[in-house]
């Protein structure tokens, strides 16, 4: 599967649908992983959804400073997109 690089350097999949997100915040940070909370309009369902998943030390750093991309799962229809976030989505 072919993928096309976004400014930003975000991989996207070429034909996963795509969308901004709406809010992103850490919900508990330890050495090893931190628990991420994402909210966003699904482009699948058209249905606000909020999701978690888990990051790691290697992504710390732009998970504060935003201007990312993450491939999420909508938890009502279960589909699949890349959502952006920029850090002045990111709440506490």
């Amino acid at each position: 599967m072919q993928s096309e690089t976004l400014e930003r350097g975000c991989e996207l999949m070429t034909g996963q649908k795509q969308t901004t997100g709406i809010t992103y915040r850490i919900i508990a940070q330890t050495e090893q992983k931190a628990i991420m909370e994402y909210t966003y309009i699904c482009p699948n369902c058209m249905r606000k959804t909020t999701v978690s998943s888990e990051a790691y030390p290697s992504d710390y750093g732009r998970l504060e400073t935003g201007g990312f991309c993450e491939e999420l799962t909508c938890s009502k229809c279960n589909q699949s997109a890349d959502v952006r976030f920029w850090a002045a989505m990111k709440t506490e």
